[in-house]
């Protein structure tokens, strides 16, 4: 008896064991993730591929820049994982530090991306957003 009180989950809020609610809740939002690419697939299906937005808008070095730090940052977190649990204090400021500058740099290409399709008149009250928010039922409308 003494063994299986010692493997026994500690008492939760709803009555539920959290690895259960856990996989619950991954299996709905899977759910929810393929009902809505085939139902975007059933609404789009046979029509003639469409361009949306004016060619290069979209075609920014800078954003293949931004996400390589995005992406150097999942890295650089996992090292600061690693030395803190080794209990390595020097190295692991060092690579919070290293975290933070990815992540400063990645805010800051995000905020030069945005207002530089401000500038270039890419709003929400833009064409260019009107055609996107509307493609599908531009193809659809009576001619």
């Amino acid at each position: 008896m003494a063994h299986a009180e010692a493997h026994a989950h500690p008492a939760t809020s709803t009555g539920i064991d959290n690895r259960k609610l856990a996989i619950w809740t991954f299996i709905g939002s899977e759910c929810l993730f393929f009902a809505s690419l085939i139902s975007t697939y059933l609404v789009y299906k046979g029509e003639e591929p469409r361009r949306a937005l004016p060619q290069g808008h979209l075609r920014d070095p800078l954003g293949h820049l931004r996400h390589g730090a995005a992406a150097v940052q999942l890295a650089v977190r996992r090292a600061v994982a690693q030395c803190a649990e080794q209990g390595n204090r020097k190295k692991t400021i060092l690579w919070l530090g290293l975290t933070i500058v990815c992540g400063l740099f990645f805010i800051g290409m995000q905020v030069y991306e945005f207002s530089h399709f401000v500038h270039k008149g890419l709003t929400m009250q833009g064409t260019c957003s009107r055609e996107l928010l509307h493609a599908g039922r531009a193809s659809t409308a009576p001619t």
